[in-house]
C-alpha cells in the first residue's frame, strides 16, 4: 500500500459543470442533451431526451460535449450524487445541474468512475449538499473535494480492467436481451397487428374482444400495516418495475416470511404478467420468469398481476400485447381519467380492446418466442450475479484490501 496516495477528486481530474441552455433553444430533433433526469446509473439513458441543433452553438459547446465512455454526475434534485455512464457512439452535451469528470494525464477514466459508484461517494455527496438552497445541490468544487485513495498507474488500470469486465457482460447481456425483445415485440406485430403470415388480412375465425375476455386472474398483493421490512420475502411495487428482464433491486422491499404465508392474493408465480396499476406511471409492464426477478417474492397494492385462461393459452402474447406502446397509452389514458392520482382497477384493465386469435395460432406464436423469452429471464438472472460478484469486490479493489497481480503480497483475502 505504499505506492497509494491520499488525494482529492479535483487533484486527479477536471469536473465540468454542464451549459445553461435556455428553453427556447431545445428542439425535436438534433443533438441530445443530458439532463439530471437522464442518469439512470448505471447509464445515461436518453430515450426522452431534448435536442438542440447546436450550428449556431458550436464553437462554445465544445467544453461541454460528450462522449461515449465519458460520466457524468448529477448535481441536483432527487438523483444528486448519482452517476451515469455514457454509452451512445454519437455525441451528446451537457446540461446545467450535470457535471462530466474529465481525468487528468496518467489517471485511468475508468479507475475515476469506480471511485465514484461506491457507497462512500453518495455518503459524501449527501452530507456535502448545499444547506441554504431550497433545493437538494452540490457545487463541483464540492465534488472536488471527494478523498481517493489512488494506486500507480498501472494499478489503476489493472483494477479498472476487472471490474469493467463484469461490466461488459453484463452490458452485453443487456443489449442482448434489448434485442431479443425488439425481435419478440416486432414478430407481435407482424402476426397480430399487420397480419403479415395471413395475407395482410386478419383471419375470419379472429374476435374482436377485450383484455378481460382473456383474463383468467387479476390480483394485486399487499403489505403489513406497519410497511415494508428490512428482509424477508421481497416485495415488488413499482419503484422496481422497469420492463422485462429489468428490475432494480436497489428499490427491493420485503414482508415477512409469516406476512407471506398467509398472503391470498400476490404470491408471484413464474410467467406472471406485472402491471402497475397506480402512480405516476401507469401501465409499465414487466414479467416474471424462471427465478426473475426473484425465485419466490409477491407484488404490493399498487401492482397488478395478470394470468391469462384457457382461451389465451399463452403469458407470452399477454406480455407482448400490453406492452405495446399503444397499449401502455390506452392504460395511462384510463388511469388518469377518474381522480387526481392516476389509477387503473380491474374493470380499465379489462376494457382494453384486443383481437384475439385462435387458440391454435396463439400456441405456434408461443413456441416460436418462449425460447426468447426464456433467454431473456437467463441472461438476467446471470447478470444479477455479476453485479452481486461486482458490487463485493468493488469497495475491496477500490481499498487495496484486495491486490491484483503483480502487485499483490502473494496474501490476498
Amino acid at each position: 500500500m505504499s505506492s497509494w496516495q491520499n488525494v482529492f477528486l479535483s487533484d486527479i481530474a477536471t469536473i465540468v459543470p454542464g451549459f445553461a441552455f435556455k428553453s427556447d433553444e431545445f428542439c425535436v430533433s438534433g443533438i441530445p442533451v443530458v439532463k439530471i433526469k437522464n442518469i439512470t446509473p448505471p447509464f445515461i439513458d436518453l430515450s426522452d431526451a431534448q435536442f438542440i441543433d447546436n450550428s449556431n452553438l458550436e464553437s462554445k459547446l465544445d467544453k461541454f460535449k460528450l462522449t461515449k465512455g465519458d460520466f457524468c454526475i448529477a448535481m441536483t434534485g432527487e438523483t444528486i450524487g448519482k452517476v451515469g455512464k455514457y454509452i451512445s457512439d454519437d455525441i451528446a452535451y451537457l446540461n446545467q445541474r450535470v457535471c462530466k469528470v474529465v481525468p487528468k494525464p496518467g489517471i485511468d477514466k475508468s479507475f475515476i468512475y469506480y471511485s465514484l459508484v461506491l457507497p462512500d461517494f453518495y455518503s459524501f455527496v449527501q452530507n456535502n449538499i448545499d444547506s441554504q438552497s431550497a433545493q437538494a445541490n452540490i457545487s463541483h468544487n464540492a465534488l472536488g473535494r471527494y478523498p481517493i485513495l489512488l494506486p500507480a498507474p498501472e494499478e489503476q488500470k489493472a483494477i479498472a480492467g476487472v471490474l469493467g469486465a463484469l461490466d461488459n457482460k453484463i452490458e452485453a447481456a443487456r443489449r442482448g436481451n434489448e434485442t431479443l425483445e425488439a425481435i419478440a415485440a416486432a414478430l407481435f406485430k407482424s402476426w397480430f397487428v399487420d397480419f403479415e403470415p395471413f395475407g395482410g388480412i386478419k383471419p375470419n375465425n379472429w374476435l374482436d374482444g377485450r383484455l378481460a375476455d382473456i383474463i383468467g386472474e387479476l390480483e394485486s398483493g399487499s403489505r403489513p400495516k406497519g410497511g415494508a421490512e428490512s428482509s424477508g420475502v421481497p416485495s415488488i411495487g413499482a419503484e422496481n418495475i422497469e420492463g422485462f428482464g429489468i428490475y432494480d433491486y436497489a428499490k427491493e422491499k420485503f414482508i415477512s416470511q409469516s406476512f407471506f404465508d398467509n398472503m391470498r392474493r400476490g404470491k408471484v408465480r413464474s410467467g406472471d404478467v406485472l402491471l402497475y396499476k397506480d402512480g405516476a406511471y401507469v401501465g409499465k409492464v414487466s414479467m416474471a420468469l424462471d427465478g426473475f426477478p426473484h425465485e419466490t417474492c409477491a407484488v404490493n397494492e399498487h401492482v397488478f398481476i395478470l394470468r391469462t385462461n384457457d382461451i389465451c393459452p399463452s403469458q407470452f402474447f399477454l406480455y407482448l400485447f400490453i406492452s405495446q406502446k399503444q397499449i401502455i397509452e390506452t392504460m395511462a389514458t384510463l388511469g388518469s381519467a377518474k381522480a387526481a392520482q392516476p389509477g387503473l382497477n380491474q374493470t380499465d384493465v379489462g376494457s382494453v380492446e384486443l383481437i384475439i386469435p385462435d387458440k391454435d395460432t396463439i400456441k405456434k406464436f408461443d413456441e416460436i418466442i418462449s425460447p426468447m423469452m426464456h433467454k431473456i429471464a437467463q441472461n438476467s438472472i446471470q447478470s444479477r450475479t455479476l453485479a452481486q460478484m461486482r458490487d463485493s469486490l468493488l469497495p475491496r479493489l477500490m481499498s487495496g484490501k484486495i491486490r491484483i497481480p503483480p502487485f499483490g503480497t502473494g496474501d490476498n483475502k
